[in-house]
This record gives C-alpha cells, sequence and structure tokens, in this order.
C-alpha cells in the first residue's frame, strides 16, 4: 500500500514503482498526513479491507522555515505529518 495526498499522484507513482520493479503489487491509498479526517479516512478504509500491516514506513515530514505556518486544522505545519502519523499508527494498533 502506498499513499499520497492525491489519487492523481499516488497512481502515478504506484505506476512507476509497477515499471521499475516488473512487479504489480502497489496498492494505492489516498492520505494527507496534515488533514486529521484524511488521516482517519485512510485508516477506516485500512480497517475495512482486514489485511494486516507488516511493515509500515513513516517518512513524511518538513523542515519549518522562519515563520509559523499553521495547517487548516490549526496544527504547526512542521509537526501536523507527524502528528498524522501517531494517529494512524495508534489507531492501526488499536485495530490490531
Amino acid at each position: 500500500i502506498i499513499t499520497g495526498r492525491t489519487a492523481a499522484q499516488i497512481g502515478e507513482t504506484a505506476a512507476q514503482l509497477a515499471a521499475e520493479t516488473n512487479k504489480k503489487v502497489f496498492t494505492p491509498l489516498e492520505l494527507d498526513l496534515d488533514k486529521p479526517a484524511s488521516v482517519k479516512s485512510a485508516l477506516a478504509e485500512l480497517i475495512k479491507r482486514g489485511r494486516p500491516v507488516d511493515f509500515l514506513l513513516l517518512n513524511a515530514g518538513m523542515v519549518p522555515g522562519k515563520e509559523r505556518v499553521l495547517t487548516a486544522a490549526g496544527i504547526e505545519a512542521s509537526q501536523a505529518a507527524l502528528i498524522g502519523h501517531h494517529q494512524l499508527t495508534v489507531g492501526l494498533l488499536r485495530a490490531n
């Protein structure tokens, strides 16, 4: 399962990975870690699929600039992805 902010972005990445590996095993899932509703939606979809997650690579983040930037949810942008990772991980653990 690979994630990204938009279906188009994820589809492109899945196609590129399939071409590079000669394997069509990449399942796209929309997930914007800056948006708590997106994290909840992706978590619900993963739980609904009922497949175990054997490995979770948390690879998103942001280096803050000089000015403080808040997301639409009021979270400091440099921390939003980290909080999204936490919400996703804890949700998966709670769902076993």
